[in-house]
């Protein structure tokens, strides 16, 4: 089994077919998506930044309103960061 396989696997991308995955005992079923996605970060092999503004990085140079950026921000706990004065 590769890396890949087995973080579609963790991140239930794909459905165990036979034997079961547990963490701290809890079979991996029984957690909540939302859980998993909060217990777990994934650092991608390509990462790309721009050589521009933390913005531009963050919309990917498309278009969204200064409320939108913000909420993402904010959604991520990374609000001050995004938002210096």
């Amino acid at each position: 089994m590769g890396k890949s396989t087995l973080l579609n696997l963790l991140l239930r991308f794909y459905d165990v077919t036979s034997g079961h995955i547990s963490i701290d005992n809890q079979d991996l079923q029984a957690i909540s998506a939302e859980s998993l996605y909060n217990l777990m970060t994934i650092v991608q092999q390509d990462v790309y930044i721009f050589d521009d503004t933390l913005r531009a990085n963050i919309t990917l140079n498309q278009f969204f309103t200064d409320e939108d950026i913000k909420a993402s921000c904010t959604a991520v706990r990374f609000r001050k960061l995004c938002f210096r004065k």
